[in-house]
């Protein structure tokens, strides 16, 4: 999942990739996050790690490493918890079959846009706490992804268009999401992605209006139907024993930094959704609602992908969570 620094304003960019102010800090550790600079996660948490090296004393100096130059993906919450590094970034439902409830964002239509993800976190943010804390872990925070659409090559008016089609499925849950639309669930990398819609390789997929726009450069996938069915969420959490460690104004002034970066990560990634949607119906894009049939459709394949969630999860666990928002 990447985002290009051509979506974002020279002046984001510049605050975004601005580095610690120089001098010394009291305490350095290294941060491992898989995405690259261009990510606006990774923009959002330069501007998380200065704030923290100009807290007045002691000051904590966070040395980031992107786009998996440290450790990958799925190796970074492990890392963290066995203190290989202090802090790292995670897409949480990376780590759904460990837990179910780490995919909760990743289910479609559990909720739709952006005040109901945001509520669902802060109802799934204790039951997080709790789980990551008995790994060792501490939450910082957490910032969701802009909602994602269905992309396709060809006009959808009902599910019955895709069936057949070649679905780009990405995990189990968008597996289990093509299965249930009688599509062909395909596993393509995202670097490739471009290439196998031009080619017909794919024709339809789950995704962002950003990974739309990076489709549309190549001239694939026209359609973009913005039923914002999951937002998935990244998470910054670090290494319990090393966070206790630190002075005690050191640890509220992470806590406080932490608050205004998760509000600050949830506002730029709103805007990064409305100047996508903007820039792909400038380039022709046809960007729209699911139509009345298709949306219908689509919630009740949503319902088979939540009930089958709730029994993983445990009844209790999934009526908190599914409360209306």
């Amino acid at each position: 999942m990447r985002l290009f620094g051509n979506l974002l304003p020279a002046a984001l960019l510049a605050w975004g990739l601005f580095l610690p102010v120089p001098g010394a800090a009291d305490e350095k550790w290294d941060m491992a996050t898989p995405f690259p600079d261009s990510s606006f996660h990774t923009q959002n948490i330069r501007w998380f790690a200065a704030e923290l090296h100009r807290a007045s004393s002691p000051r904590l100096e966070l040395l980031i490493h992107s786009d998996s130059s440290l450790f990958k993906l799925p190796e970074i919450k492990t890392a963290v918890r066995n203190g290989k590094v202090n802090i790292g970034e995670i897409l949480l439902s990376a780590h759904g079959a460990e837990d179910p409830l780490f995919e909760t964002d990743a289910i479609p239509f559990l909720v739709s846009g952006v005040a109901r993800a945001r509520a669902l976190m802060i109802r799934q943010r204790p039951l997080l706490e709790k789980r990551l804390a008995a790994q060792g872990l501490k939450l910082l925070f957490s910032v969701a992804w802009p909602g994602q659409g269905i992309i396709s090559a060809g006009p959808l008016t009902e599910i019955g268009d895709l069936k057949g089609l070649n679905f780009r499925a990405y995990n189990a849950v968008t597996t289990r999401f093509a299965t249930l639309a009688k599509a062909n669930g395909v596993l393509v990398q995202q670097r490739d992605l471009g290439a196998a819609f031009a080619s017909g390789v794919v024709q339809a997929t789950m995704g962002s209006p950003l990974l739309a726009v990076e489709l549309k450069t190549i001239g694939a996938a026209p359609h973009y139907y913005d039923v914002e069915a999951v937002h998935l969420r990244n998470a910054v959490v670090v290494n319990e024993r090393a966070f206790r460690r630190l002075p005690s104004e050191l640890q509220a002034f992470i806590l406080e930094a932490a608050a205004r970066a998760e509000s600050r990560g949830w506002e730029v990634s709103a805007e990064q959704a409305a100047e996508a949607k903007r820039r792909l119906i400038q380039s022709g894009v046809a960007v729209t609602a699911a139509p009345p049939a298709l949306r219908q459709q689509l919630g009740a394949i949503g319902d088979v992908l939540i009930e089958e969630w709730s029994k993983k999860i445990g009844a209790s666990t999934a009526a908190l969570l599914k409360e209306p928002m």
